[in-house]
């Protein structure tokens, strides 16, 4: 998807992949509490806002970046996060496993 802005209003199902690949600014917004989808892979981290909580099901890919987060992202554990490229998650107090959310209970 390469629009500059994205709205998604439903959890996507399946088992595709949600690429946000825009060279330029591209956000991300959800009227969802969290966004849920199974896979998400950003192109360009450094250069995509995820204005919204969201829970990725199976995998996240960061192409190259970093990608400034704001708002929780879910993820399964630790082998769901694919960095690749000197890629990296810059705001790690955002990046939530499921075992911390079991600990937390």
């Amino acid at each position: 998807v390469q629009e500059a802005q994205l709205y998604i209003n439903a959890p996507i199902q399946g088992q595709g992949t949600l690429v946000l690949n825009a060279s330029e600014l591209q956000t991300l917004e959800s009227t969802q509490s969290i966004l849920e989808v199974p896979n998400l892979s950003l192109e360009h981290a450094h250069l995509t806002q995820l204005n919204t909580a969201i829970r990725v099901e199976q995998q996240l890919t960061l192409q190259s970046g970093a990608p400034h987060l704001t708002h929780p992202l879910y993820l399964k554990d630790q082998t769901a996060l694919v960095l690749l490229n000197n890629s990296r998650i810059q705001s790690e107090e955002f990046l939530v496993y499921d075992h911390q959310i079991t600990m937390s209970l």
